[in-house]
């Protein structure tokens, strides 16, 4: 019945592209008694946590290019119901060896058989339910999964952010991870939200529902087609664009259908970027808050979330829409639980307090509104803009993206250009803030010849949709 169930969930796991379920239920290699099936479920594993093609899981046809005998079970189950039936095999099988060799223990020394209890009691009450409790005794293959995980990844165990050196210290954009992006106003942190967004469909192959309040849907429409096709936003927004690029900015929105339409999008597989919003009709004024954008999630099943303007939402408590700091508190934490509970990175966009033109970004005490948002985000980013006179005498902007609040780890920061739509590419790495403010800009960044550990340039995984190509 087991070996049965080990082929069926790795059926199941090919058929529904969904190592996700399979990985946020705990399960890992120990749970599969066949050698075959757990060889076949480290390869799901390592593809799926490779840098290079990761959130991916192999076709039907490459597990069977790599491991000719392995026998597809077809199956109707979920693979949540087969990984829950897996479960309950590994903790019977586990508890009849128990009682064998405690029968065998006993004949020899009771008090020995009693130890042996106590100590196995732990790791069967670890290896009964994917739940909070993790007796550090019985967390020995969630914790070695979670290690080759990260060694197979080379150190990524979520979702990229378009710049290796922000990736090497934070390991991408973790499910369950509540994260923020927050400048003054017209700082162009919705710009790096979509950037961020347009990365992880493009480079990720990602699922990404983009909430906003921030602006009117069709301006992030806008914004979206722009950085997919790599053109000019100033030129696409006037309508100047050259007629080649035009026609190439629409055939390329026009063959996305076709492409989300052949990886079965609608059934909640395969990558798409949807925008939503609860600004329309008689709701513009209401609208829904947290509990409203998680009916949406429930409905697309994105892996990922993007919030701009989370300060403007509806606080589902009161049931009022405010600045107060306990409605922004609600609304943090709210955002915090649906990371956790959905299992997914959610990014939300908000406000600096004034006090940010002045200081460096040394701490959380420039976030506007509450100070719920630092204490809830597992990682606080802040955008600041800067426009500065380039070695060829012209102007251009850059954006400084500084970490002051992250759960794990300490990150300077990095410089990236900011033209809309055309490039947010890496530009150095910040190793002192002040250095720079001071003019001394060999000092203060990374450079070509520096001997900084963070690589330069853009990163992702070079699987972009078909259709997708830079305009230059």
């Amino acid at each position: 019945m087991s070996s049965n169930i080990e082929f069926a969930l790795i059926s199941a796991i090919i058929a529904n592209k969904d190592f996700h379920t399979a990985n946020k239920l705990q399960i890992n290699e120990g749970f599969f008694a066949s050698p075959e099936t757990r060889e076949v479920y480290r390869f799901l594993r390592n593809t799926y946590f490779d840098s290079s093609t990761h959130g991916q899981v192999p076709s039907a046809e490459m597990v069977k290019y790599h491991f000719p005998s392995f026998f597809f079970t077809p199956t109707h189950d979920t693979v949540a119901i087969l990984a829950s039936q897996l479960r309950r095999e590994k903790v019977r099988t586990e508890i009849l060896k128990l009682s064998q060799d405690l029968g065998v223990l006993a004949e020899k020394d009771p008090f020995e058989a009693l130890q042996s209890i106590r100590a196995e009691s732990a790791k069967l009450a670890a290896l009964s339910e994917a739940g909070a409790d993790l007796p550090l005794s019985g967390a020995h293959d969630v914790l070695l999964n979670r290690y080759e995980a990260v060694q197979t990844s080379n150190g990524l165990l979520g979702i990229p952010y378009p710049w290796q050196a922000m990736n090497e210290e934070t390991q991408g954009m973790q499910p369950s991870q509540f994260i923020i992006l927050y400048g003054r106003p017209k700082s162009m942190k919705s710009w790096i939200a979509v950037h961020e967004a347009v990365h992880a469909y493009v480079h990720s192959r990602k699922r990404v529902l983009f909430y906003t309040r921030e602006m009117n849907p069709l301006m992030v429409a806008q914004r979206v087609a722009c950085a997919l096709t790599k053109v000019d936003y100033k030129s696409y927004k006037n309508g100047t664009l050259q007629p080649e690029i035009k026609q190439h900015v629409f055939t390329v929105l026009k063959e996305l259908i076709d492409d989300e339409k052949s990886l079965n999008v609608q059934n909640g597989q395969g990558p798409c970027f949807v925008i939503t919003t609860d600004r329309s009709g008689a709701n513009s004024g209401g609208g829904g808050g947290v509990g409203w954008l998680q009916s949406k999630i429930r409905d697309l099943k994105p892996d990922i979330v993007f919030v701009d303007g989370m300060y403007l939402m509806m606080d589902d408590r009161s049931r009022s829409r405010s600045v107060d700091w306990k409605n922004m508190a609600h609304i943090s934490q709210d955002l915090k639980l649906t990371a956790q509970d959905f299992d997914i990175p959610v990014v939300g966009v908000t406000q600096a307090t004034r006090a940010a033109d002045k200081s460096k970004g040394e701490d959380l005490t420039e976030l506007a509104y509450a100070d719920a948002f630092g204490q809830d985000a597992d990682a606080v980013f802040r955008v600041s803009k800067k426009d500065v006179i380039d070695e060829n005498n012209q102007k251009r902007t850059e954006l400084y993206l500084t970490a002051p609040g992250l759960r794990e780890g300490k990150f300077d920061g990095i410089i990236v250009r900011g033209e809309p739509a055309t490039s947010f590419d890496y530009i150095k790495t910040i190793i002192d803030m002040e250095a720079e403010d001071d003019g001394k800009h060999d000092s203060a960044y990374g450079s070509k010849g520096s001997s900084s550990p963070f690589k330069k340039g853009d990163v992702g995984p070079k699987i972009p949709l078909k259709t997708l190509k830079t305009v230059k």
